[in-house]
């Protein structure tokens, strides 16, 4: 077949056919991708939103027990009794959200280190049983607050 110079072959309705489907599938992805990206990016923000609201929390509930803690006095009394329930609330407050952590960002991500937490609660048990049995505390009083101050440290490192 004769063609003159500089003249392109033209091309079948195939060919055609099969340009428009590439094309259109290249077009469907690039769609595709910029929607995931953006689903992405929303799901991080939002997973950052998460980690602020349990940290913020967490930070919360053991400064409270912290501050409560240092008023323990030894005398005992109804008053010191309702002390250490006070802050045996903010240190199971403190655990739940650190199970919760550990629930939604999967096993052995929790916020502090859960041997800092039951170490306050071990302490915290002795003192009720020390009250209840009408025993001097000092000692165990002492005991909660250096276990809810490194608590604390721990807590404070957090971001």
């Amino acid at each position: 077949m004769y063609r003159s110079y500089g003249q392109q072959p033209r091309p079948s309705n195939a060919s055609k056919t099969l340009q428009t489907i590439l094309l259109l599938a290249l077009l469907t992805l690039t769609i595709v991708c910029v929607g995931l990206a953006i689903v992405y990016s929303g799901a991080t923000k939002a997973n950052e939103g998460v980690r602020k609201a349990l940290v913020l929390q967490i930070k919360n509930e053991v400064s409270t027990a912290k501050t409560k803690a240092a008023q323990l006095s030894p005398t005992g009394g109804s008053r010191t009794e309702s002390m250490v329930a006070t802050v045996r609330q903010h240190v199971y407050a403190a655990h739940a959200v650190n199970e919760m952590s550990e629930k939604i960002y999967g096993l052995g991500n929790t916020l502090v280190n859960v041997i800092y937490i039951d170490n306050c609660i071990k302490y915290l048990d002795d003192c009720d049983d020390n009250i209840q049995t009408g025993k001097v505390a000092t000692g165990t009083y002492s005991q909660v607050v250096e276990a809810i101050d490194f608590l604390y440290g721990q807590v404070s490192a957090l971001e």
